[in-house]
């Protein structure tokens, strides 16, 4: 597992609360995360472009770089550490995407200014146990 902290800066953390506010029945939780991931990537990766994946492959976010492209499945949380316990998938697209290797990017304390990303790999930091959705449980 690969692990990061970033530091949002105020015009990102001030957006994100603009857009996607705390609240009950609300999907702020992952669309924060999902912003907060493209956010990292972009510093990373500063040329790379990202699209919102189509809705078929299961991904949340679809990264390409010079022809060559990545999907990203994305998990948050407003908790600031993992959390296993809560962390699932309960489509088929992206169970199978995730086994055939796909990275998991869980972002935990999305409300916070210093959210923590973590990179996931199935196999190698967690299996899947079949429930009526796929439930995560880490490899120790």
């Amino acid at each position: 597992m690969r692990s990061y902290t970033i530091t949002l800066t105020e015009d990102e953390f001030a957006k994100l609360e603009r857009d996607f506010p705390n609240g009950p029945k609300n999907n702020s939780t992952r669309d924060r995360a999902v912003e907060i991931t493209k956010i990292f990537i972009l510093r990373e990766r500063p040329d790379a472009h990202i699209t919102i994946a189509a809705k078929s492959t299961g991904a949340d976010l679809t990264i390409a770089e010079n022809l060559i492209s990545a999907d990203i499945e994305v998990k948050g949380t407003a908790e600031e550490d993992i959390a296993w316990q809560k962390i699932g998938v309960s489509g088929e697209p992206s169970y199978k995407g995730i086994l055939n290797g796909r990275e998991v990017y869980r972002v935990c304390g999305v409300f916070s200014k210093k959210p923590t990303i973590h990179i996931l790999k199935h196999g190698v930091d967690f299996t899947m146990v079949p429930e009526p959705r796929w439930r995560f449980k880490p490899i120790k």
